[in-house]
């Protein structure tokens, strides 16, 4: 490959990742997330964040510049001793899980940012935490109105001013030039069980025990531990009939909202987070159990029901819609935001 051409094709990787897709819906959320009035509403967002956020923030941002308008104010103004350290402060009462798995290895470790929304005279503060761990930061939540959280699971009393706000994509971009795809024409769905992991979370042995059973199975099965890149992993799930999910980090993983949106079923160990609406076996999904015993039987038998593997693509590409776009994000932040300063 020429000089020239290795430039030409670095500008076109980086326009991918850089440049904004709305993401198509599949459902029409003016009926299920209607927005409000949205006069004399603007939203004041951070001009920097506390870590390297942007694939979290980015989206969000110029979703809700695309609904209302947005303006930077300077971090520095705020003087927040949290944003030069990071993140959010852990909770004391959480010190002990530092550095264990699946809990914050440091004090600093909840990610997240505060923005403003104005709604005449009122203004209403909201935290975004976007962090993989099940705990709310206290201190935050002691400084703004709502607190909007990617992961709620074990949180026994959730409290008044907290709220699921969904998962978000690794890359939106390029997720959603994918589902635009999709929605072209329907890709020929070559795969029947795709499983293809990381290999650096705290649930490997689990991933390691889904990939034998796969391979020593009859099934067409399509995956392992070898490394893609995100466009050659969106390619493969939009060849995907069943994509299976393994919890890593997170009670949940991108890899059920990216399955969704481009339509591939997903079969998972039941969830136990929240989302912003319940999920549901049989509908959304279908669970297997814990240790995986009944993994290879579950997807045998869906394959056998195209009616069933069917409905639930459809059920899933709407559930996806409302729980994990970034416009349902948006636009969940600007309905609480405004029924709260009434």
């Amino acid at each position: 490959m020429t000089a020239i051409n290795k430039v030409t094709s670095y500008l076109r990787h980086l326009k991918q990742h850089l440049g904004y897709h709305q993401m198509p819906l599949y459902s029409d959320l003016d009926q299920r997330l209607p927005l409000p009035d949205l006069k004399n509403v603007k939203v004041l967002w951070p001009n920097k964040y506390c870590w390297h956020g942007d694939r979290a923030l980015e989206p969000l941002k110029k979703e809700l510049s695309r609904i209302v308008p947005l303006e930077l104010y300077d971090v520095e103004d705020k003087k927040f001793v949290w944003h030069e350290k990071g993140g959010f402060p852990v909770p004391h009462d959480k010190f002990s899980s530092i550095g264990k798995p699946k809990s914050p290895r440091g004090l600093y470790d909840i990610r997240g940012e505060i923005m403003e929304v104005h709604y005449g005279n009122h203004v209403i503060r909201c935290a975004y935490d976007y962090s993989d761990y099940d705990i709310v930061s206290s201190d935050i939540l002691s400084e703004v109105d709502l607190y909007f959280k990617k992961v709620i699971s074990s949180i026994e009393k959730i409290p008044a001013k907290v709220f699921s706000i969904g998962f978000y994509a690794i890359n939106p971009n390029l997720l959603a030039k994918a589902r635009m795809r999709f929605f072209k024409g329907l890709p020929e769905r070559k795969i029947d069980v795709y499983a293809r992991f990381g290999t650096w979370t705290d649930s490997q042995p689990m991933r390691q025990i889904i990939v034998d059973n796969l391979k020593n199975s009859s099934l067409n099965f399509t995956g392992g531990f070898t490394k893609r890149s995100y466009p050659e992993y969106l390619k493969e799930l939009l060849q995907t009939k069943i994509s299976i999910d393994a919890h890593g980090q997170a009670p949940a993983s991108p890899r059920l909202l990216e399955s969704m949106a481009l339509g591939a079923v997903v079969v998972s160990p039941k969830y136990t987070c929240t989302f912003p609406e319940e999920i549901i076996d049989g509908i959304h999904y279908v669970a297997i159990k814990e240790d995986a015993g009944d993994l290879v039987e579950t997807c045998r038998k869906l394959l056998e029901n195209d009616d069933q593997l069917e409905n639930i693509r459809k059920e899933a590409m709407i559930f996806f819609d409302h729980n994990f776009s970034t416009e349902s994000m948006a636009r969940r932040i600007l309905r609480e935001a405004i029924n709260r300063s009434h």
